[in-house]
């Protein structure tokens, strides 16, 4: 490797850990140590971990409970994304023609260009009315039509590798198709993971 090409990752690489390692050096300082040019630990200030066992011990329920509702949320927008893009994708992979398959697209994607503030008084007046405000079920709502379409882009292309020989072969085996889709639905979803 040339010079140059190594220098621009470890550039890179200390640009990106240069905010983690501040913000590491400054969690075992004193207040009146934080504001100093004391960088060295144990030369030019002593390290303590006060503030580390005020927030695991003091407020340890507190931010356990955080972190369990943000993992709620998370796994609860994840699943019902994956839940609502399935169908979506196999409407547009299998129902729709190739012409007006692209057109579907680009309006799906294309929504996340429109800037988020925009849905902030819909979705505040939506929740609002439905009791949901400042719960971990609106949250999930909210975030899974954010990326319900990121989750159809590769269920559809899952469901467009399904031959046509394999519906034949569905419909064949008796299956309504009722039963067709929702077996389908399973293996894009499949597919996703």
């Amino acid at each position: 490797m040339k010079g140059g090409r190594v220098w621009l990752p470890a550039l890179l690489l200390a640009w990106t850990l240069a905010p983690v390692v501040w913000a590491l050096v400054c969690s075992v300082k004193l207040p009146v140590d934080v504001f100093s040019l004391a960088v060295v630990p144990f030369l030019q200030f002593t390290p303590t971990l006060s503030h580390w066992r005020e927030e695991l011990v003091t407020r340890g329920p507190e931010i356990r409970a955080g972190l369990l509702h943000s993992a709620a949320a998370a796994a609860g927008s994840a699943v019902l994304a994956v839940a609502l893009a399935a169908p979506a994708a196999y409407a547009v992979a299998r129902l729709i023609g190739p012409k007006s398959r692209r057109r579907w697209w680009v309006w799906l994607v294309s929504q996340r260009f429109l800037p988020p503030v925009v849905l902030l008084a819909p979705y505040f007046l939506a929740l609002k009315a439905a009791g949901l405000l400042d719960s971990v079920t609106g949250l999930i709502l909210v975030h899974a039509a954010a990326t319900a379409p990121f989750a159809a882009w590769p269920a559809a292309s899952c469901s467009c590798g399904t031959s046509h020989d394999a519906l034949g072969a569905f419909r064949l085996a008796s299956w309504r198709r009722r039963e067709t889709v929702s077996k389908l639905k399973v293996s894009a979803i499949t597919g996703l993971l």
